[in-house]
């Protein structure tokens, strides 16, 4: 497979480099490429998506952007798997007992940090992405899902939705009841059924009715194969229209959503 290539997708007119000490740099690393964003007091300046992740370790196109001193930096990394531990027995001296949990191998590294006020998320990723990504300082490390969670707790969500985030093969599903956060899972899947699959067990777990409402964000659009399977299923499918940040026009919300979020986050803590 070839490497995927760099798409600006919005570039704003008065983004400066020599400003970078009033910006904030966020980036949301995936399997095989990453995306960034620039943020300038919560408006969008820069947009690039699907970044081969070389330019992560060793940048050439990218490093002048990748070296510049900002105010702030958020790194959101995909997890390999993951357990979510209740606060109340959550305890940083037992963080590698929870650990095993996740069968972790020699060459992954764990985080933890606190998810929300009820949990805290113990996961694994590969150890080469942290090597990659240390240069930009390991307390400014979040797990992938953390801000769109974050973000949507503070939306004031309803109990007839349903939240599901896309990134390529994988589907992350969140759902709230009476404002506390009641689900959280990931789940991979290799095609629009195995989607459905997953979002109809997930539903029955939740004990949730056809009428539930659906509301996607990521790689998603109003009528491509996997938004058009779930619409044969369920009534209810939508794609979300939160916004964290000040937006163009041609940047959809629910396509930057979980990069946007990360701006919300604080830090994972490195095992």
């Amino acid at each position: 497979m070839s490497e995927p290539l760099s798409h600006t997708y919005y570039h704003d007119n008065s983004f400066n480099l020599d400003q970078a000490g009033s910006y904030v740099l966020l980036i949301q690393v995936k399997e095989a490429s990453f995306d960034y964003a620039i943020v300038h007091d919560n408006q969008l300046l820069v947009y690039v998506q699907n970044t081969p992740p070389d330019e992560l370790s060793s940048p050439k196109h990218l490093r002048g952007v990748l070296s510049a001193s900002y105010k702030k930096v958020v790194i959101g990394l995909s997890a390999t798997a993951l357990t979510l531990v209740p606060n109340g027995l959550y305890d940083n001296d037992q963080a590698a007992a929870f650990a095993r949990l996740l069968d972790v191998q020699d060459d992954e590294t764990i985080l933890a940090e606190p998810l929300d006020g009820q949990n805290h998320l113990i996961y694994k990723t590969g150890a080469g992405i942290i090597s990659a990504i240390e240069k930009f300082g390991l307390d400014n490390i979040v797990y992938t899902a953390k801000g769109w969670i974050k973000a949507i707790a503070g939306s004031s969500p309803p109990n007839s939705d349903l939240y599901l985030n896309i990134a390529g093969d994988t589907v992350h599903l969140l759902y709230f009841s009476f404002g506390s956060l009641r689900f959280y899972n990931r789940f991979e899947f290799k095609n629009a059924d195995e989607l459905v699959y997953f979002t109809a067990c997930v539903t029955e777990e939740l004990a949730l009715n056809e009428e539930i409402s659906l509301i996607v964000s990521g790689d998603a659009y109003e009528w491509d194969i996997n938004v058009t399977r779930l619409k044969e299923f369920y009534a209810n499918v939508k794609l979300n229209g939160l916004q964290v940040l000040e937006l163009p026009s041609q940047v959809g919300a629910h396509k930057i959503l979980p990069l946007a979020a990360l701006s919300l986050c604080g830090s994972s803590e490195v095992r």
